[in-house]
């Protein structure tokens, strides 16, 4: 049997996967915001933004779509 508290291998696949999508995501995230800070009114950059959801489906950073409607 396998010791319980060593993460399966499958887990650890898992981990891996979560841990790029986080990176990938972070990055897409500062690239939206470099663009925005570039050029505040660059539409498709905002909607970009907007349209980005976490797992728990929650916009980046307390954006939700009341505030970012009434700008």
């Amino acid at each position: 049997m396998s010791d319980i508290s060593t993460p399966s291998l499958l887990e650890q696949i898992e981990q891996t996967i979560q841990e790029k999508k986080q990176k990938e995501q972070m990055e897409q995230l500062e690239s939206l915001t470099k663009r925005i800070k570039d050029d505040v009114t660059d539409a498709e950059a905002w909607n970009e933004l907007a349209s980005m959801h976490d797992q728990n489906g929650n916009k980046p950073m307390g954006i939700d779509r009341m505030s970012y409607n009434s700008r």
